[in-house]
């Protein structure tokens, strides 16, 4: 994270871009900004910034945008081809199946992945970039003084949102005999290892909260209040088992005992190897035949 500061130090002044995305994306937004003020590195948000700008630095916020699933890769070709971008830093991502995107990086761009096989898959697809390894920005986050400092603001998003969110989570919540209670979060989208017509859909209430969003993070108050709702309601649970990162990331900060799943293109065992493993309260599944819990979920 130390070259992160001196790389972007190195900037001066810069045009801050978050990655669009679900409420995952929010909270790599709150980590990051978080992150500027706590080094004192000087940015403008894009949304802030007149189309005529002269030529300017940019920094984008990480996440898990370049992948040819999710219809991402020819905005990003745009928005990286502009030649009104003096250096380009790209904060800790996870790059799969994205040639087109990786062909545009030049020696402009210090491009830093999340995970080695990113890393490994970038430096062989391009030798011009400089390509650096570093932690999801999420993990510098302390999610509890986060959460103790937020306040709600109802003009960025309503009550009626946070007390749907919050309904989601105790449907599909779980309490065992001791009283702990077990979360179950498992994605249904292109990315999901599990069919849609797997029998734990079937058999267990399961919900997937990153899959609320908005698609728009300019503004800090909405990731701030999105962030606090997500990780409020993963705050409730002792136990979670997910196959989408940033609960999986969520709850490791706040101390949950988390199990991992991973998704199709083992986006969630490269980080998890990179920046979790050896942690004691997060395990990385092969199968869900691993999670320890099923028998006692009533």
């Amino acid at each position: 994270m130390n070259s992160i500061v001196s790389i972007v130090r190195q900037l001066g002044k810069f045009v801050y871009q978050p990655n669009f995305g679900n409420v995952g994306d929010a909270l790599i937004d709150v980590a990051t900004r978080k992150f500027f003020l706590k080094y004192n590195l000087p940015f403008l948000s894009v949304c802030s910034v007149s189309s005529n700008i002269l030529p300017y630095n940019f920094v984008y916020g990480g996440g898990g945008a370049c992948i040819q699933d999710w219809g991402c890769i020819p905005y990003l070709v745009q928005l990286f081809s502009s030649l009104r971008m003096n250096r380009v830093i790209i904060l800790p991502s996870s790059f799969y199946n994205c040639d087109s995107l990786l062909e545009i990086f030049d020696e402009r761009f210090t491009v830093f992945c999340r995970d080695k096989t990113s890393f490994n898959y970038c430096f062989h697809m391009n030798k011009k970039a400089q390509f650096l390894l570093a932690d999801d920005m999420t993990l510098k986050l302390n999610a509890f003084t986060f959460l103790s400092e937020e306040t709600w603001d109802e003009s960025v998003l309503s009550t009626n949102m946070f007390s749907l969110m919050k309904e989601w989570t105790r449907k599909s919540m779980y309490e065992l005999q001791d009283g702990r209670k077990v979360l179950l979060i498992l994605r249904n989208d292109r990315e999901s290892c599990l069919g849609n017509d797997h029998p734990v859909r079937r058999q267990y209430r399961i919900v997937d909260l990153s899959v609320m969003h908005c698609d728009d993070w300019c503004d800090a108050r909405v990731s701030s209040a999105w962030s606090y709702l997500f990780l409020t309601c993963l705050n409730n649970a002792d136990i979670i088992l997910t196959d989408r990162l940033h609960v999986a990331i969520g709850g490791y900060l706040l101390d949950k005992e988390v199990y991992i799943l991973d998704n199709t293109y083992r986006k969630l065992s490269s980080v998890y190897h990179y920046s979790l493993y050896g942690s004691s309260n997060v395990k990385m599944m092969s199968s869900l035949d691993e999670f320890p819990y099923w028998r006692c979920l009533i």
